[in-house]
């Protein structure tokens, strides 16, 4: 669980880094590497922004759950896709990403988008990772955990509570097929400890559905 917190409190830094360099163009930028003509560092920073925008757009399309978290609530209730083709499709995606960041070389950035560039490179590397390196999405329940929690239609008031109870409605329908991807991911024999993650995870859903989400909904005034 710390990890997968971790991994997403990284990624949520990450992308706000990113929209603030789309927002607030640098006043007095550093020098680059190499100079440029002020044509063609505007040319480039145009196409830097085109890139980061590509990737957050992806991104968001890749986990919406974490887009949702994020503020982009056009992704509430949704989850990802984790069929094994989808997995794979996320590893090539990441790739790709990867090779399009790490092709803007020092003489093409300033400084501000040096950093960027390595920051979210390490980022896309940890989710390599965890996609082609770790075997969390065939072994590990925690991998599914951050995705897989309600909390935030039911404890963070975003929006009035009638609108985050709808969209915690489209969560659990899509909480199905989600989890039986997640049982056709998970490759035997599992750890023992893994086993008892993964039953203790799943009977505080039970128990929180049958006990907790009623009451919540007893809020709401249909009327």
């Amino acid at each position: 669980m710390i990890r997968s917190r971790a991994r997403h409190a990284l990624l949520a830094l990450t992308i706000s880094l990113l929209c603030a360099c789309q927002s607030k163009p640098a006043d007095n930028p550093p020098a680059p590497a190499v100079a440029n003509t002020p044509s063609a560092t505007s040319s480039v920073s145009v196409e830097w922004n085109q890139a980061v925008e590509q990737f957050i757009a992806g991104f968001f399309d890749r986990y919406p759950t974490f887009a949702a978290s994020a503020g982009k609530h056009e992704y509430d209730g949704k989850l990802p896709d984790y069929s094994q083709a989808s997995l794979d499709a996320n590893a090539l995606w990441l790739h790709g990403q990867r090779n399009a960041i790490t092709a803007f070389g020092d003489d093409r950035l300033d400084a501000t988008q040096r950093f960027q560039r390595e920051y979210v490179t390490a980022v896309i590397d940890g989710q390599l990772f965890t996609l082609e390196e770790s075997g969390f999405p065939y072994n590990n329940p925690l991998f599914y955990a951050g995705d897989f929690s309600p909390s935030m239609y039911l404890t963070r008031p975003y929006a009035p509570l009638q609108q985050r109870m709808a969209a915690f409605v489209s969560y659990q329908e899509a909480l199905p097929k989600a989890i039986g991807q997640m049982r056709a991911n998970m490759r035997t024999p599992l750890p023992k400890s893994y086993i008892e993650l993964g039953r203790d995870m799943f009977a505080g859903y039970s128990s929180f559905f049958a006990d907790d989400v009623p009451a919540i909904f007893a809020q709401i005034d249909d009327a």
